[in-house]
């Protein structure tokens, strides 16, 4: 701490002499601490850096041990207006014709017209069933309007998915119930236990066969599907069992007409993950020599000569370049070459002569055990994996910078000792310096005054 009065006695600064002291004293140490703190930041950044590269690269890896890659087929309908298929895991090539028979639709009835909504309807219960599930609404002789029978029916809590409406025309309003589902098996029946005296809900009743007050507007009918002459239904336009690995959407009836259906290999998906695991590979290579690179007279990487980018480097290319055991033995036979510059570079047709002559040798290879993939992933999850090298040297660099801080801290405490010492020290040297002027001015004043003293003035 400063004192502010400090010089008053001798009129030396004190105060910016103590500052100076200090900030002497501070400034190499402060100076060193800083140093410290910013090349293990610059670590820490360099790690980071390596962290995201390399796991992105591990990532590309993985994906190429996915034998489901080599399995991959498309899917395509002759008519996307009437039929729309797509492929997903499973599905093997092959070719079909196929007719849609029927669409599902959802079971739907109207009642007689009445003059309005709020026109009295019956009162008593009203049970309602889709399929085998079924709810009862008590309708109050207060509360037997057609349009508090439609709002009953949707508020009731165990409602299975029966929409009520009212629809108003010209000849009046009618009651319209319809399924929330299709299927055949989603089919409507309503039934009526009518109070004395409300007698007008048996207009609502509709027993498909039997008692039917209500008019049916659509029936409830399953999807039906044609592969080949066999049908395959569903209750809804969906069909998704009738061959693994492919979904079928009905869009529109066209029961005599056959569309196309051609299931073929698709090995997009290999060259785009050979692709990506290729810029994955040059993109971690730079990173790795941007980190490690010196440059004279320059700013070179945070982890100059660190044998962690310099080994990773290495091993990453011998991978790339080595000899595997197989019918495809380098990756070079499938397009993937080195370039003069370090880089790797695909050439997808490489790869597609490849596959079209010796598909089992490609799959060993890419997703194989001890393929490229299994060999660069495995590798990579020793550095960039939990508990891996580059965690444990990022938490190596956060303890230091933890006890840098400490350091910062201490230095904080001990300056402001020396601070508070330079000061007390100087403030006792200033009274004793204030003590002596005094003393001085009371010896010339009494010399002053002694008989026959005469002051010479010094010019």
């Amino acid at each position: 701490m400063s004192i502010s009065s400090l010089g008053i006695g001798s009129g030396i600064d004190i105060s910016s002499l103590v500052s100076q002291l200090v900030s002497a004293e501070r400034t190499p140490q402060e100076t060193l601490l800083s140093n410290r703190s910013s090349s293990a930041n610059a670590e820490l950044s360099a790690l980071g850096r390596l962290r995201s590269s390399l796991g992105a690269l591990k990532t590309a890896a993985d994906n190429l041990t996915n034998a489901d890659l080599f399995s991959s087929v498309s899917a395509s309908s002759g008519d996307e207006e009437t039929l729309l298929v797509s492929s997903s895991t499973g599905a093997v090539a092959g070719s079909y014709d196929a007719r849609v028979l029927q669409l599902a639709s959802a079971h739907k009835l109207h009642s007689m017209a009445y003059a309005d909504a709020d026109t009295d309807v019956g009162y008593g219960d009203l049970t309602l069933s889709r399929g085998s599930d079924s709810f009862t609404v008590s309708i109050g002789s207060g509360d037997a309007s057609l349009a508090e029978i439609r709002d009953a029916i949707n508020n009731a809590e165990d409602n299975p998915g029966i929409q009520a409406t009212i629809v108003t025309a010209d000849d009046g309003a009618r009651l319209i119930l319809e399924s929330t589902d299709t299927g055949a098996d989603n089919n409507i029946t309503v039934t009526a236990a009518p109070d004395a005296g409300g007698e007008g809900l048996n207009d609502l009743v509709y027993v498909a066969g039997g008692t039917e007050n209500l008019t049916q507007l659509n029936e409830a009918l399953d999807a039906q599907l044609s592969i080949d002459g066999f049908v395959r239904s569903s209750s809804t336009n969906q069909v998704t069992d009738a061959i693994d690995g492919l979904t079928f959407t009905l869009l529109a009836e066209a029961p005599t007409t056959d569309i196309s259906i051609q299931v073929q290999r698709d090995d997009s998906d290999i060259a785009d993950a050979l692709d990506a695991y290729v810029k994955a590979y040059n993109n971690a290579q730079v990173t790795l020599s941007s980190v490690s690179v010196a440059v004279p007279g320059g700013t070179s990487g945070a982890l100059v000569g660190d044998t962690l980018a310099l080994g990773a480097s290495q091993r990453l290319r011998t991978n790339m370049i080595q000899s595997f055991a197989g019918d495809i033995g380098s990756l070079s036979q499938i397009g993937i070459t080195l370039e003069v510059d370090g880089t790797m570079q695909f050439d997808s047709a490489e790869l597609d002569a490849q596959l079209a002559t010796n598909r089992d040798g490609v799959m060993a290879l890419v997703a194989g055990e001890d393929g490229i993939g299994d060999l660069v992933s495995s590798y990579l999850d020793g550095l960039v994996g939990d508990d891996g090298i580059v965690e444990s040297r990022e938490e190596g660099v956060q303890g230091r910078l933890e006890r840098i801080e400490e350091q910062r801290e201490r230095l904080d405490l001990r300056m402001e000792r020396y601070e508070a010492r330079l000061s007390a020290q100087f403030a006792a040297m200033d009274q004793i310096v204030a003590s002596l002027q005094t003393t001085g001015s009371y010896l010339s004043q009494q010399l002053s005054a002694l008989p026959g003293f005469t002051r010479t003035e010094q010019g």
